[in-house]
């Protein structure tokens, strides 16, 4: 708690550490939610029985540089990484591919109960072509609804997975 920011107490995780992230002030949204996660087994859980809402209007999630393409994007290095209990909505950007979580090339990521909605992308995922890369990615009781934009429509996606491999189990999708 004594951290107002996810991505502050992102910066001092070290791997394999759990980050356990309180309501917002209120029980509000954290706004402009930009996590580039590049380290392993970190685990981003919601602290109570209630989904922590992770909002990105406002932000540009373009990719370039460290700046994520996602709310939560877990790139090479992050590897067995989980994310659960959140909302996250409102990711947007210039591409139109702007996702609620991004797995790029990491190895078993999971995430977990979480409502993905509203963004360009639900979920993207990709590897680099390589067996080695973006494997064992696993979406769990997962709401993954109303995603994509009127000004890029039939190419925005609830999910758009690529990679080795990848099990949704227990989710809806629509």
């Amino acid at each position: 708690k004594p951290l107002k920011r996810i991505e502050d107490a992102l910066a001092r995780a070290g791997a394999g550490d759990v980050i356990r992230v309180h309501p917002g002030p209120g029980n509000g949204a954290y706004e402009k939610v930009a996590l580039y996660v590049d380290r392993p087994r970190l685990t981003i859980r919601a602290a109570g029985p209630q989904r922590i809402k992770l909002y990105g209007q406002g932000f540009d999630y373009s990719g370039r540089g460290r700046t994520p393409r996602a709310i939560v994007q877990f790139n090479p290095g992050a590897d067995g990484c989980v994310l659960e209990g959140f909302e996250l909505y409102g990711a947007r950007n210039g591409s139109f591919n702007g996702a609620g979580v991004r797995i790029n090339q990491a190895n078993d990521v999971t995430v977990r109960n979480c409502d993905i909605h509203d963004n360009d992308m639900g979920i993207m995922s990709g590897g680099d072509g390589s067996p080695d890369h973006a494997r064992g990615q696993r979406i769990e009781h997962c709401l993954i609804h109303h995603n994509g934009s009127f000004e890029d429509p039939g190419y925005n996606h609830n999910l758009y997975l690529g990679g080795t491999s990848a099990v949704l189990r227990f989710c809806e999708v629509h």
